[in-house]
């Protein structure tokens, strides 16, 4: 079936936008009021805000009369891992991942290779 053919139509002028001008709608309207931005503040933060602030503050006191044991404990077991550390460094190495010696000219500092003044 074929389609019936249509006139080429040309396509509407369009007017000219007038120019926007506050008199033609109030945007105050839309405005939040005061208590409306208050509230939505407050539905933003968490209900569980004041307890876990409570909390840390109890932790912070804790720690402040408390100061003297936990410095203890860190330099105790500061002193326990620079003495494995020690203990790491004198025992002798495995040769198992010995890497393989090297030839003569890498040695003395040579690029691996044809030497610079042999046959190309």
């Amino acid at each position: 079936r074929a389609k019936p053919q249509q006139s080429p139509e040309r396509p509407k002028p369009r007017r000219p936008r007038p120019q926007w001008d506050n008199t033609v709608s109030d945007m105050g309207r839309y405005r939040s009021t005061a208590a409306e931005q208050l509230r939505r503040k407050l539905m933003t933060q968490s209900v569980h805000k004041q307890e876990a602030s409570q909390e840390v503050q109890a932790k912070l006191a804790m720690l402040r009369e408390d100061i003297g044991p936990g410095v203890s404990e860190l330099r105790r077991m500061k002193k326990e891992a620079e003495r494995l550390d020690a203990a790491r460094a004198l025992r002798p190495c495995s040769t198992r991942f010995k890497p393989p010696p090297r030839r003569g000219g890498e040695a003395a500092g040579e690029p691996p290779g044809p030497s610079p003044g042999g046959p190309a």
